[in-house]
């Protein structure tokens, strides 16, 4: 943070002599005064008319990492207002009569990031640490069951059309798919689209560790090929988690130091 501030401070100095040129120009020199002149920039900006005011690499691959979080923030907080709520809705497809419906139920998603578990804690494992992974779930059936819906004889269907089909960018590393910072985004996310492993340390030196998931769906695969070590070895485990790309097939190597608190 203190490095960022003190960029800051030396942009706005600069930036008092130059006024009069173009943003372009501004830009350029800005950015080819040291130290900014050391890193590969990437501007492209136009104006509501479409008229292009920078362009600097602007059709350049680069790899901008968590930065690009700071975009969509800033332009969510521009576009939508302050009391915006993002909208889960349920639509009947069929005929509803006596509390049953003839057809199926549809869960159309726009994106809510709330439908998972959240905790309150930095010991997510203490007691009321954290609420229920089915906490949205429920609250939707209660409304269903408030509603006079008492039974569905059709399908229950999860509709995420609402974002872009493309779920796995083609530029991301395979290693980071395998973790939660890169769980893929859709319409419809339930438990931020990712699976929570808790490791516990196995009885006795050789012994497979403990490993449990949640939430428990049943649509993959898991092998655990991790073992137990003495208490006073390094724990690997962390960084062990694998899965074949393009299937749903799980597998954890590494080791666990005996007696460790259990974590996830």
């Amino acid at each position: 943070m203190r490095k960022l501030i003190l960029a800051s401070l030396t942009i706005s100095a600069a930036a008092s002599s130059l006024v009069g040129q173009s943003l372009e120009q501004r830009l350029n020199r800005l950015l080819e005064t040291p130290p900014f002149n050391r890193a590969t920039w990437n501007i492209y900006a136009q104006d509501d008319r479409g008229h292009v005011l920078v362009n600097r690499n602007g059709d350049r691959f680069s790899v901008p990492a968590s930065n690009t979080k700071l975009i969509v923030a800033s332009t969510a907080t521009v576009l939508l207002p302050a009391d915006y709520r993002a909208r889960t809705s349920v639509y009947a497809n069929g005929t509803l009569a006596g509390g049953i419906l003839e057809g199926d139920l549809i869960l159309y998603g726009r994106g809510d990031p709330s439908w998972s578990e959240r905790c309150y804690s930095i010991d997510t494992l203490a007691a009321g640490a954290c609420d229920s992974t089915w906490t949205a779930v429920d609250a939707i059936a209660d409304s269903l069951r408030a509603r006079g819906i008492k039974r569905v004889t059709g399908r229950i269907v999860g509709d995420g059309s609402y974002f872009e089909p493309t779920i796995v960018h083609w530029n991301w590393e395979s290693f980071d798919l395998n973790w939660w910072y890169a769980a893929p985004v859709s319409g419809l996310g339930f438990h931020d689209n990712s699976v929570d492993f808790q490791i516990t340390p196995g009885p006795f030196v050789d012994a497979p560790p403990v490993i449990s998931w949640n939430p428990d769906l049943s649509f993959f695969t898991f092998e655990n090929r991790a073992r137990t070590v003495v208490a006073d070895s390094e724990t690997t485990i962390g960084d062990n988690f694998f899965r074949k790309p393009g299937t749903m097939d799980i597998w954890a190597e590494g080791t666990v130091a005996l007696g460790r608190t259990p974590w996830i």
